[in-house]
């Protein structure tokens, strides 16, 4: 029996996850859903604007939930205000 070089089925499509990567950029690593409001930190890492103020609102170090490089979220919020 010929194979296609995969274990999927001839004709058999590919999830949108796996097509497209590059729609990882536009979901929020905090509450996994399309970013809303998106703020971006210093180190380029974007998240809801609820959400990355929810995460500072619960820790005393304003880190970056991927990176973890300390940022200050009153300057962030001023300078995605500009």
């Amino acid at each position: 029996m010929a194979t296609n070089g995969s274990d999927m089925p001839p004709g058999a499509e590919l999830p949108p996850q796996a097509v497209a990567e590059d729609s990882d950029e536009d979901i929020c690593v905090i509450c996994f859903c399309p970013k809303e409001n998106p703020l971006t930190l210093g180190c380029q890492h974007s998240f809801c604007l609820v959400c990355i103020e929810f995460i500072t609102s619960e820790s005393e170090a304003e880190r970056c939930p991927v990176c973890r490089k300390r940022f200050n979220i009153s300057k962030v919020l001023a300078k995605s205000r500009k």
